[in-house]
C-alpha cells in the first residue's frame, strides 16, 4: 500500500475503476489504459492517472497501459479489500435482509457473519442461509467472530440505542442507513448513507443541466 492518503473524490472513483477492471478481466482483457478507463467513467485520462498514483507503483506503458490484474491487486491492498472484515447488521427488515442477501461485498473485502432484530417474529428466520439472531446474542457473537463493523438499519427512532449497543459489545466502525446523527466516542468512525442528501445532489444536477441547455 503506498502512504499517500487519497482524497475522498479520488477513492469513490478508485472504487468505480475497479468495477470496471472486473468486469474487463472476466473478458479475458490483460492491459487496460486510463484512456480506456476515462472513456468509461467520462473523465479526462489525466485525472485516472493521478487517481492510479495514489494506489500503484507500476507505471502504465505508453500504448498498451496497465496490467488489469496487477491494478485490480494494487486497488485491493490500497483499499484493504484483500483483508477479510467480518460485520453484522442489525435490523432485519427489507433493507437489512437486502443487504444480507447481497452477494458482491465478499469482493470488497466485507463478511456478513450474522444478522440480528428485536421482533421475536424475525428472530429465528434464515435470511442467505444465516439465522436472524435475537439482539441478545450481539455482544456473543462480535466477541466470538472478532466482528469489526456493524451494519445499522433500523427505522431512526432506534438507531441510537442501536449504536449504543454495538460500541458496548465492542464493535469498531458503523455503517448506518438511519437517517439521524449519532453520538458515538471519538475513536468509532461512522459511515453515514444519506437518501435524501443524495436525492438533493441529483435534483440539484438536473437544474444544472436545464439551466446549461
Amino acid at each position: 500500500m503506498l502512504k499517500n492518503k487519497i482524497p475522498k473524490p479520488s477513492l469513490n472513483r478508485i472504487t468505480c475503476y475497479l468495477r470496471f477492471l472486473n468486469d474487463i478481466k472476466k473478458n479475458n482483457q490483460g492491459t487496460v489504459s486510463s484512456i480506456d478507463i476515462a472513456n468509461y467513467m467520462g473523465l479526462k485520462p489525466i485525472v485516472v492517472k493521478k487517481d492510479l498514483a495514489f494506489i500503484t507503483s507500476h507505471d502504465g506503458k505508453p500504448k498498451v497501459g496497465y496490467k488489469t490484474e496487477q491494478l485490480i491487486n494494487d486497488i485491493k491492498k490500497s483499499l484493504h479489500y484483500d483483508i477479510v472484515t467480518n460485520a453484522i447488521i442489525v435490523g432485519m427488515g427489507k433493507l437489512g435482509a437486502t443487504l444480507m442477501s447481497y452477494q458482491g461485498f465478499e469482493r470488497y473485502g466485507l463478511n456478513i457473519v450474522a444478522g440480528f432484530d428485536a421482533h421475536p417474529s424475525v428472530v429465528g428466520t434464515v435470511v442467505n442461509a444465516k439465522r436472524v439472531m435475537p439482539i441478545n446474542d450481539l455482544k456473543r457473537i462480535i466477541e466470538n467472530n472478532d466482528v469489526r463493523i456493524g451494519i445499522i438499519t433500523v427505522q431512526r427512532e432506534s438507531a441510537q440505542l442501536v449504536c449504543d449497543q454495538l460500541v458496548a459489545a465492542g464493535i469498531k466502525a458503523i455503517w448506518t442507513f438511519a437517517p439521524i446523527h449519532l453520538n458515538v466516542p471519538s475513536k468509532i468512525p461512522v459511515k453515514y448513507e444519506d437518501m435524501a442528501a443524495s436525492l438533493s445532489f441529483l435534483s440539484n444536477q438536473i437544474k444544472v443541466i436545464k439551466k446549461r441547455g
